[in-house]
């Protein structure tokens, strides 16, 4: 397994579970800040780009993703396969992805969802958001949004390195900037043999960022490109033994313009995202000769509108129409309009009280009309104590795979409704000088859930049906103290429950969500470098539970120049995430990076 495989780790036990968070302190080299994950406005966990570049070097978006709690079930090897991210056991179609604030979520399937041309290098804070905290619409669980890097100043970073299953990695990324305006280029390159037959990748991404600042005004150009290839050994067909390949190219462009003046601010916008998708299910064509190929765009003009007061409130609303469309040879043509409006409300603080709230309103030319709404509050108690909940509705529009997909034993279904979804929360923490805790709760009633199902075992097809109710709550709680200057020791827990209020039904997939999960991690801050020691425990319902143990070696050369090592599965488990597909073993990677 590859470094981000380690990162995610590590960064898992430090930014604790799934609810709500008081500051959260990584592992930091000497001379630079401490990293915090923190909560505002709505549950958002945010990863700064110290943890960043510390933890998910050399990787793609995936990276700094995979460093946030979020389950993940991986096609390949991590983050240079396939990743299919929840969140609260909501499954990869409820979590809505974006990127500065723009939905980037594919049209087709949320299984292409996280395929985002972006390095790690170019991302300067990744956040993790509750549904009340998301405007862009789709947040059944949560947010996950990806903050590019302005490009203001001079910046070189060239990286390489290598590692177990003949893995080799480079990266390249140039910045140049005056403080106001300026461009960067990136490069990445990974690549590996696989850690079993047909698990072998290639991962290519470049990306170009632009800014131009001249007065009140802003213009912004962003554009990225990925072309990935990977072994699928036995995703879609566990069990089975089959060689399967994937290929999918990704581009991702956005170009806007934004006028301020007095606290107000206006900005137009343009989105474009266009992914081709290529599956073959046998390489050898012996067995089968099934072979598909899509192609899907997504097409948003877009306009927003905010204004901050002098105490901190701010109202922010906005408008936009979003065209989406697909090509393929299985799904056939398609494309439906959204147009959509959202308003969103940020109170000043009032003594011990803050709060937040939002309105949007989706209404496709095919599909139900999608209503979304929520609120936060916060209050500090007496001393180190504070309470904080929200509440919030949203829904989603059914994929067009769930519409419109047919082969002989599986079948979408074009009257399907917009899954819809309530979800409370609240927590109480603590946090003193050294030592922190918290604990919280959460609540999610979905109606219209979309899932793949057959109603007796005699049915020949299984079927994307909505079914009536689905239950979800958690518990959720952390710990951290400072032992000493040099060491620090984070233990934490999440506890995940869904009830089926269905009878009888047959899932094709199964229960594939989280229900226990617990880390522990200790940092040794050496003058060197930091050394990171993590283990994992994780228990799906009806499967035997697995534990991982990490770690990551530092040694810093010099001001500029700096090594690292990871060992990702020390003891080489054997696990996997999703039943019937095996998940990599020991994996060694050592790299070098240079920066200037």
């Amino acid at each position: 397994m590859c470094f981000k495989r380690v990162g995610c780790v590590t960064m898992l036990l430090l930014a604790d579970s799934f609810s709500l968070a008081v500051p959260v302190f990584a592992g930091h080299e000497e001379g630079t800040d401490i990293i915090v994950v923190r909560r505002s406005g709505g549950a958002i966990y945010s990863l700064d780009r110290g943890s960043i570049s510390s933890y998910a070097p050399l990787q793609s978006a995936l990276g700094p993703a995979g460093l946030l709690p979020l389950e993940g079930e991986f096609k390949g090897s991590g983050g240079d396969g396939q990743a299919d991210l929840s969140l609260r056991g909501g499954g990869f179609e409820s979590l809505l992805v974006t990127v500065d604030g723009a939905r980037v979520n594919d049209p087709q399937t949320g299984h292409y969802t996280c395929y985002i041309p972006l390095t790690a290098a170019d991302i300067e804070r990744v956040d993790l958001r509750g549904p009340a905290g998301e405007n862009a619409g789709g947040a059944v669980s949560g947010g996950l949004d990806f903050t590019r890097r302005l490009p203001l100043e001079n910046e070189n970073v060239i990286s390489g390195s290598f590692g177990s299953h003949s893995l080799s990695c480079g990266l390249l990324s140039f910045t140049r900037g005056n403080g106001e305006s300026g461009a960067r280029a990136s490069v990445l390159r990974r690549r590996s043999s696989g850690f079993r037959e047909d698990t072998a990748f290639e991962n290519s991404i470049v990306t170009f960022s632009g800014l131009l600042r001249a007065d009140n005004t802003a213009l912004k150009a962003d554009w990225g490109y990925q072309d990935k290839y990977f072994g699928a050994y036995d995703f879609y067909t566990p069990g089975k033994g089959y060689l399967s390949d994937e290929r999918t190219r990704t581009h991702l462009a956005e170009v806007s313009f934004s006028v301020e003046k007095d606290g107000m601010a206006l900005s137009p916008s343009f989105f474009w995202r266009r992914h081709y998708d290529t599956f073959q299910l046998d390489r050898s064509k012996l067995r089968s000769s099934y072979l598909n190929h899509h192609r899907t765009d997504v097409l948003r003009p877009a306009v927003d509108f905010s204004l901050e007061g002098a105490d901190g409130e701010k109202v922010r609303s906005g408008a936009e129409y979003a065209s989406e469309r697909i090509v393929s040879r299985t799904l056939g043509n398609h494309n439906r309009d959204i147009p959509a409006v959202w308003v969103s409300l940020r109170s000043a603080q009032s003594g011990r009280l803050a709060a937040s709230a939002k309105a949007r309103l989706d209404s496709p030319d095919r599909g139900d009309d999608i209503v979304s709404a929520g609120m936060d509050l916060s209050c500090a108690l007496s001393g180190p104590y504070s309470l904080k909940g929200a509440v919030s509705a949203d829904g989603r529009l059914p994929s067009f795979t769930e519409l419109y997909y047919l082969d002989p034993t599986t079948s979408g279904s074009e009257s399907l409704k917009s899954p819809r979804s309530l979800t409370c929360e609240a927590a109480l923490q603590r946090s003193v000088s050294g030592l922190s805790w918290q604990g919280g709760v959460f609540y999610r009633r979905e109606k219209d859930v979309i899932d793949w199902i057959k109603w007796d075992s005699g049915q020949s097809v299984w079927r994307a049906e909505n079914l009536s109710r689905l239950d979800t709550a958690g518990l959720e709680g952390r710990f951290r103290t400072e032992i000493s200057k040099i060491c620090s020791f984070s233990w934490n827990y999440a506890y995940t429950l869904r009830v089926d209020r269905e009878a009888g039904v047959i899932y094709k997939y199964g229960p594939g969500y989280t229900r226990h999960l617990s880390n522990a991690v200790v940092d040794l801050f050496l003058p060197f470098g930091t050394q990171t020691f993590a283990v994992k425990y994780t228990k799906k319902p009806s499967r035997d539970p697995w534990v991982i143990f990490d770690m990551i070696l530092r040694r810093r050369l010099n001001a500029r120049t700096s090594l690292f090592c990871s060992v990702s599965n020390l003891f080489n488990s054997e696990y996997q995430d999703i039943e019937g597909v095996p998940r990599p073993g020991r994996w060694i990677e050592a790299g070098c990076e240079v920066s200037w």
